[in-house]
Order: C-alpha cells, then structure tokens, then sequence
C-alpha cells in the first residue's frame, strides 16, 4: 500500500531538512510512501532499484557471513535509511543491494 508524499513530512528528517521546495517536490513527484508489512523487503545481491527511509515503524539490517545472515543494525529511529543510497554514483559502483532489509514492526 503506498500514498501521497507530503513535502513538510519529508523536511521534518534529518536527511531532508536542508533541501529546498523544489528539491522536496521533486522527491514527492518521484517518490511515494509505502506502508511495509513484517518481513523481507530486499535482499543483499539483487538489484539495488529502491532507496527507503524510515517515517514510522523498525527495520532491520542483515549481512551475509559464512552463508548466514548476520544483523548488523536494528532501527526505529526517523530518517534511518537503506538501499539504493549508491545511485547517485552511477555506473562507478555496483548498483545491487550490500544487505537485506527487514521490517520488523510494521513501517
């Protein structure tokens, strides 16, 4: 389920609080909010194609070791953020995910 970006909303995180109108009504233009369930959102190795920042809710963050995933962060904090945060870095980089993000309370 996803619904309308609200520019005020996004200028309240950290991450958002410097960009100006036309910067935060480009982000709602291409972005949207999503309300996710428990569980898996991505996993490390595919296709980096999603950037998500945190409004409401608990994620988590898993790496793989020995063939196992290991958490590496847990958060409830506003403005935690995860996913295709390379992007802007082009074709330089590899564009898959580096982790697996979980959701473990509704966000």
């Amino acid at each position: 389920m996803s619904g309308p970006c609200d520019p005020a909303e996004l200028r309240s995180l950290f991450l958002f609080e410097k960009l100006d109108d036309d910067q935060l009504a480009r982000l709602c233009r291409d972005g949207h909010i999503e309300n996710l369930d428990v569980g898996k959102v991505f996993a490390e190795g595919e296709p980096a194609t999603c950037f998500y920042v945190l409004i409401d809710g608990e994620i988590a963050l898993r790496k793989l070791s020995g063939g196992e995933e290991i958490e590496t962060t847990r958060s409830s904090h506003r403005g935690s953020y995860a996913g295709a945060w390379s992007a802007y870095l082009g074709d330089n980089v590899d564009q898959n995910y580096k982790t697996s993000m979980y959701v473990t309370k509704p966000a």
